[in-house]
């Protein structure tokens, strides 16, 4: 351990547990408002890349004139990283693209009308003991997502990444 921080730290120039090093740009306020945004758009299936977070980031430090400021080009990757560091709540993820039909047919309310329906058509047409006159079919086999598998930030205790496209 050099010998001037171990000086520091007897004369009380550095607390215990003091981060070193330079302050954030963004105050840990800015930061949990930018993850707040993050979760805001995640909820809604408006999935952000990095660089789109990183652009929001740009703009909420602009709105602190005088303040410290990132470079003329803007945050780096290098201040990503640390930002994810920072904000464990927050991970990078493949997303799972979700069609909009689906996503608005995907609530308790519709799912319940659907089986309400289901259930008087098969009784209606006399089908209920007959399962090898009942057919199913779906997307599942079409990929219809032209997306370059770009990753996106998404909350951790989002269960699936769901982009609505």
């Amino acid at each position: 351990m050099p010998r001037m921080t171990l000086s520091d730290r007897v004369k009380g120039k550095v607390a215990m547990g003091a981060k070193m090093g330079a302050s954030t740009v963004l105050t840990p306020e800015d930061e949990i408002s930018l993850v707040n945004y993050i979760e805001y758009m995640a909820q809604r299936g408006f999935l952000l890349s990095v660089s789109q977070a990183i652009g929001f980031a740009l703009c909420i430090a602009k709105e602190h004139p005088g303040a410290r400021v990132f470079n003329e080009s803007g945050p780096t990757e290098k201040w990503w990283r640390g930002f994810e560091k920072r904000q464990p709540e927050i991970s990078l993820r493949r997303p799972d693209p979700l069609d909009r039909g689906r996503a608005a047919m995907g609530n308790v309310e519709t799912m319940r009308d659907y089986l309400k329906l289901l259930k008087s058509t098969i009784e209606t047409n006399d089908l209920k003991d007959k399962p090898e006159r009942l057919h199913n079919c779906d997307e599942a086999g079409l990929s219809l997502n032209k997306s370059s598998g770009q990753r996106v930030v998404v909350p951790n205790r989002f269960k699936h990444a769901h982009s609505i496209r």
